[in-house]
């Protein structure tokens, strides 16, 4: 998923050497401003209100000469066209920087190698290939928000899904060959997907 055109290509924007061993030269991130498009998240509180948009880079708000208490000014546009545009934050270290395990707020996007029920894709993708598939899930269900995980459609993943109350949903992909195939979607709640 990390460093897969096809799958996420996470690396991209969250840059790592990695044929060095300096930290400073992975970094996780390219400093660069993006737009994402992504839906609006129901968790923040500022999205409860249907006015509200935040519009990213272009949007300023003034800090300087404000008292403590006091109401702050409305934000200025500055340049229209970084509108919609969000710094790439990094992710290094992201698993020592809170226990977003237990953060209701927090959302996850999990897509592990496919080396369960036997399939060898996930040996020949990735070099941290060896995952134990049954903790994930059980880490799955310790987590407070909420997750969204794809898989290969294999028996035993859609057995521990079911163990655990998850819910499944087959979605179609191609492969890397083109073929038609599908995968499973796992998730504490998919009824958005119908």
């Amino acid at each position: 998923l990390f460093t897969i055109r096809q799958k996420g290509n996470c690396a991209q924007c969250h840059t790592v050497d990695a044929a060095s061993r300096d930290p400073q030269k992975s970094l996780f991130t390219d400093f660069s401003y993006r737009a994402l498009g992504l839906p609006r998240s129901k968790r923040i509180p500022k999205n409860a209100d249907p006015a509200f948009i935040d519009l990213g880079l272009c949007e300023r708000v003034p800090v300087a000469g404000i008292k403590p208490g006091a109401e702050a000014p409305k934000p200025q546009v500055i340049e229209p066209a970084s509108c919609g545009l969000f710094k790439t934050p990094t992710l290094r270290n992201i698993t020592l920087t809170a226990p977003y395990i237990n953060d209701a707020k927090a959302a996850f996007f999990i897509d592990p190698p496919y080396s369960a029920g036997g399939k060898n894709a996930g040996k020949r993708l990735y070099t941290h290939f060896d995952l134990d598939h049954t903790r994930l899930f059980d880490l799955c269900s310790d987590m407070k928000g909420d997750f969204l995980m794809t898989y290969d459609n294999a028996d035993e993943v859609k057995k521990m899904a079911s163990e655990r109350l998850f819910q499944t949903r087959l979605i179609a992909m191609k492969n890397t060959h083109h073929a038609e195939m599908t995968e499973l979607v796992v998730g504490k709640n998919l009824s958005w997907m119908k």
